[in-house]
């Protein structure tokens, strides 16, 4: 990489990093979890997913796909 390549490299993991530490990405990590968890949640489970769904709602759909498989792809 150039070193305008390795710093732009770097200021995305790092713009990565900070998100990954957000209350909205541990948010999001824990609703893909409870959907993992399968269809038969607890009650329990259930109404903590419905809360962080009602909280945090589904993202728009990329209108480039494409274009986040290229980023994660320089990223290897």
């Amino acid at each position: 990489l150039t070193a305008e390549e390795d710093a732009e490299q770097t200021h995305l993991v790092a713009r990565l990093a900070a998100y990954g530490a957000t209350p909205e990405a541990q948010a999001r990590n824990r609703i893909v979890s409870l959907i993992l968890g399968g269809p038969r949640l607890s009650a329990d489970l259930r109404s903590e997913l419905d809360s962080l769904r009602a909280r945090y709602p589904a993202l728009p759909k990329d209108p480039d796909p494409g274009f986040g498989v290229m980023a994660f792809e320089t990223l290897g």
